[in-house]
């Protein structure tokens, strides 16, 4: 007489097993969500731990033959992340990879030290903005409806013009939650004794490094707290000033 346990009967009792141990650990969880949080190592959005400086400088990609717009907070977008950015208007409108010597900086957004949350407002309202020019059409929704399905896709992918006026208008205040422009609360002694506060207008400068000298005519207009200038967009402030100390140095052992 054979006395050995059916395979049939230990495939049974190895998935009641497995369904008794997820089904453990999903109640754990929903009981206990803090202790399970850093059991999987699952980070709080409030402990994302961005550095003071994230945010200080912006990068907008350009790719060279559709004109469509990546945002990044580094000099080197990450191709997961980019790919997100990029729509889907039709067959063959979005790229299963990115290529990057098709993808060129166009232009770099600088604010000063410290002022990593407000770049942070900023590089969320740009984003925000592309979303809606690519999802609401406006006064072009009749022409881009009496187009054929591959020309309104290359035509909602061109973005060039619109995330150039969509900088000048957040650099200047524009957008919820925008904090390049916010109110100041001044506490005076007489706002003790019951008078009013004063409240002050502050305005965050930003400096707009261009890859090409005509790119900013495709705004409007421009605010008075940005400036303008030529080059410079593929190194970090920090690399800036290395290369700044290493010139120094060899100015002066010459």
């Amino acid at each position: 007489m054979n006395s050995s346990t059916p395979l049939t009967s230990l495939l049974r009792f190895s998935v009641g097993i497995s369904r008794i141990g997820v089904r453990n650990e999903t109640t754990w969880a929903r009981y206990r969500p803090d202790e399970a949080r850093k059991r999987f190592r699952h980070k709080k959005m409030d402990e994302a731990g961005f550095s003071e400086s994230h945010g200080e400088e912006l990068w907008v990609f350009n790719h060279l033959t559709t004109d469509q717009i990546i945002y990044s907070t580094k000099p080197v977008f990450d191709h997961n992340r980019a790919l997100k950015q990029l729509p889907f208007n039709g067959k063959k409108s979005k790229p299963a990879k990115l290529r990057k010597d098709y993808w060129k900086p166009m232009a770099k957004i600088r604010f000063p030290k410290g002022e990593g949350e407000v770049g942070r407002s900023v590089f969320q309202a740009l984003r925000e903005l592309k979303r809606r020019h690519e999802l609401e059409w406006g006064y072009q929704s009749e022409s881009l409806y009496n187009q054929s399905r591959p020309d309104r896709a290359k035509e909602l992918n061109r973005q060039k013009a619109n995330a150039i006026a969509d900088m000048a208008a957040v650099l200047g205040g524009a957008g919820k939650g925008n904090l390049i422009q916010h109110t100041i609360v001044q506490v005076t002694p007489r706002t003790e004794k019951g008078a009013e506060p004063i409240t002050k207008l502050k305005v965050v400068p930003a400096t707009v490094f261009w890859a090409n000298k005509h790119d900013p005519e495709f705004a409007a207009s421009w605010p008075e707290n940005v400036k303008h200038r030529l080059g410079n967009l593929e190194m970090t402030r920090s690399e800036e000033a290395e290369l700044l100390v290493e010139e120094q140095q060899a100015a002066e052992d010459k």
